[in-house]
């Protein structure tokens, strides 16, 4: 048995799955975070440079080769400062930090899948599946809330505005 959100005891097969800790040096987080902005950065300045006008003085592609070549110049700056202190810097410590990949992993899917199988039948699963992920872990609770959140789809679109659900 694990604890849910609200300190509860839970039989959640997975429960402890989603609720484990990852705890990484803050050195290393900077520098991951550094290496996505920079490459974000990057891909503003290659998109920049094949815009029209984009290697002139003045020209639509000037804004974003500004920001792209900022942004990596700050990240190379943040990461050489974060390898020079790699030794001393604390920790992050990342509670559930498998519920927020799941649960955009929901998100993205939950369109696809309401276009296939149509909106009540795709939110009556995943309803349930993203409360479990944000940490509700009572069944009467999931229950609830997914009926009330199809009845009130039902009620507010189909009923009151007239517009169907795919």
């Amino acid at each position: 048995m694990t604890k849910d959100h609200n300190g509860k005891e839970s039989a959640a097969p997975a429960a402890g799955f989603l609720r484990a800790s990852l705890n990484v040096p803050t050195a290393l987080a900077d520098i991951a975070v550094c290496l996505a902005l920079g490459a974000l950065g990057l891909w503003f300045v290659v998109n920049a440079a094949g815009m029209p006008a984009g290697r002139t003085m003045i020209g639509i592609g000037t804004f974003p080769m500004i920001v792209g070549v900022i942004l990596v110049a700050l990240c190379l700056v943040q990461i050489g400062l974060s390898l020079r202190n790699f030794r001393n810097a604390g920790t992050i410590s990342f509670h559930r930090p498998l519920a927020v990949p799941i649960g955009m992993g929901l998100m993205l899917l939950f369109p696809f899948a309401m276009d296939s199988f149509g909106y009540f039948q795709t939110a009556a699963l995943w309803v349930p599946a993203f409360a479990w992920v944000a940490g509700v872990a009572e069944l009467p609770t999931i229950l609830t809330l997914t009926a009330v959140i199809l009845g009130l789809a039902y009620f507010l679109f189909q009923m009151l505005l007239g517009t169907p659900l795919p």
